[in-house]
């Protein structure tokens, strides 16, 4: 059982909680930079920084929002050098999470919506 709290909108701070993958192990949320119209991008899981880097870069281009809050996205991992598919889903106005992969958790977070290319 995969429970996930990777991040949670409190005003214009971001909490960053872990995550369990099960048997009782957990692994907190790397914090990986911005990119692309996100001001916060996380890895948890088995997402390296430099893969939640490059989904956020494709997830930029998207609008998620209204009917369209949802995606499937490709994106190349540095790391193992294979691309992957990662389904993406906006939770609020501000944050959008992505998983995929091999148990890959990203979260972006958007500072300003509607003043980046996120919207």
């Amino acid at each position: 059982m995969k429970t996930i709290g990777i991040a949670a909108i409190l005003g214009t701070a971001l909490a960053t909680t872990s995550i369990s993958l099960g048997a009782g192990t957990a692994t907190a949320a790397q914090q990986c930079g911005s990119v692309n119209g996100w001001s916060q991008v996380s890895a948890a899981g088995s997402a390296s920084c430099p893969f939640a880097l490059n989904v956020a870069n494709t997830v930029g281009t998207l609008s998620l929002y209204g009917a369209n809050r949802w995606a499937t996205v490709n994106a190349y991992s540095p790391v193992t050098g294979l691309n992957y598919a990662v389904s993406c889903e906006r939770l609020s106005q501000f944050n959008v999470e992505c998983q995929g992969g091999n148990n890959a958790i990203i979260n972006l977070v958007e500072t300003n919506p509607g003043l980046g290319i996120a919207n």
